[in-house]
């Protein structure tokens, strides 16, 4: 089973793609193995320019030993793919 950090919210979710968000971070907690962490409602930042934009990712992953890209079905039937940005930062 994955590890979620943040552990999963205990308020109620305030809209739809919020409830949605939840189920899908409780299928990847069941379907990935205790390799994985799996990281949610991280915020982001960026500048281009002179223009600094910010939003959210909605999940982000990391595995120990897994291939530069990969893919998977977990048992709930939703496809996951991985690209590492380290792997193809480093060659």
């Amino acid at each position: 089973m994955a590890r979620i950090h943040p552990s999963f919210p205990l308020q109620a979710p305030a809209h739809l793609g919020t409830y949605r968000e939840r189920d899908i971070l409780r299928m990847l907690e069941q379907g990935l193995d205790n390799r994985f962490d799996v990281f949610h409602n991280l915020p982001w930042s960026g500048m281009q320019g002179e223009q600094q934009s910010f939003g959210e990712y909605d999940f982000v992953s990391n595995c120990a030993n897994w291939p530069k890209t990969a893919t998977a079905r977990l048992p709930s039937g939703l496809w996951m793919y991985w690209k590492s940005a380290l792997a193809t930062t480093l060659g």
